[in-house]
Parts: C-alpha cells; sequence; structure tokens
C-alpha cells in the first residue's frame, strides 16, 4: 500500500481538540475497521470530509463492495459530526441508511460528507461515493446526536 499523508485539518479545528489533550491525526490514522479495509482521510472539517478506499481485485463480489460503501459513508459523515460537535460534545451515530446505485468497480473508490442540516443535538451528513469509473455508486445520509462529553464541559 502506497505511502499516505497526513490528513488534512484546518488548524483552527485541530488547536481546539489539541487543547483537550486529542490528536486528530492520530486518531484517524488509529487502527481501526476502516483503516483496516484501506480506508485513507484526504480531508477533514465540519464543512466536508474526503476518504478514499482502493478496492481490489480480493473484493470479487458486488455485496463486498457494497460493504465497503457503507464503510466509507459511516466513517466520513462520523469524523464530520465529531468536527463539529468538537472536543466538548460527542458525536454518536443514531442512524445510517444508504441507496446503493451499481456496485463499485475494482479500483479507487471516493467518499465525500457534507452536512444536510446541523444542530445544537443533531446533525446529519449527506454522502457521496463514487467509483473509480466516476459513477456515483452510493447515496447515504448518517445522523449523529451530540451529546457532552463527560469530563470535557
Amino acid at each position: 500500500m502506497p505511502e499516505h499523508t497526513a490528513t488534512r485539518i484546518p488548524g483552527d479545528i485541530d488547536e481546539r481538540f489539541r487543547a483537550t489533550g486529542v490528536n486528530l491525526s492520530e486518531l484517524f490514522a488509529a487502527p481501526h475497521l476502516s483503516s483496516s479495509l484501506g480506508v485513507r482521510i484526504e480531508a477533514a472539517a465540519p464543512d466536508r470530509v474526503v476518504a478514499t478506499m482502493v478496492l481490489d481485485a480480493s473484493w470479487a463480489d458486488g455485496l463486498s463492495r457494497r460493504g465497503a460503501c457503507s464503510v466509507l459513508a459511516e466513517t466520513v459523515g462520523s469524523i464530520g459530526a465529531i468536527l463539529l460537535a468538537g472536543p466538548e460534545r460527542l458525536a454518536v451515530g443514531v442512524d445510517l441508511n444508504l441507496t446503493h446505485h451499481h456496485d463499485l468497480p475494482p479500483g479507487p473508490a471516493t467518499a465525500v460528507a457534507v452536512p444536510a442540516a446541523t444542530g445544537a443535538d443533531l446533525t446529519s451528513y449527506d454522502v457521496t461515493v463514487v467509483g473509480s469509473d466516476g459513477r456515483r455508486a452510493c447515496s447515504a445520509r448518517l445522523s449523529c446526536l451530540l451529546r457532552p462529553a463527560p469530563g470535557r464541559s
């Protein structure tokens, strides 16, 4: 797998989280489901999150690739909600829905999340996943409750 450059995070957001002891770059690079599947966070801000994932021949069937859309959508939507919530609140996913338009072809897939609606207690992100052929493979929406973070108010 090629070397990955650091996630682009706006400085003011990064500083707010660092002030509470949270290093966003390390958090986004930590091992978890999305990283084990090769998801790379390219850019992250409350108003737009971009991630990529390469689907190779080992992703042989369309069902696996649809699972990849789900992972990508939840990852970028969750990151957007975390950044919007800030370090003093937690973003808790409560609803993820996806429409699979067609299978992702082998090659890079890109997911982009943008806020659909933001409020004091609930935020929703619209996510588009596009395959290497440039076609939209999936449309998704993730909604998250925003709750006070214990010990960070």
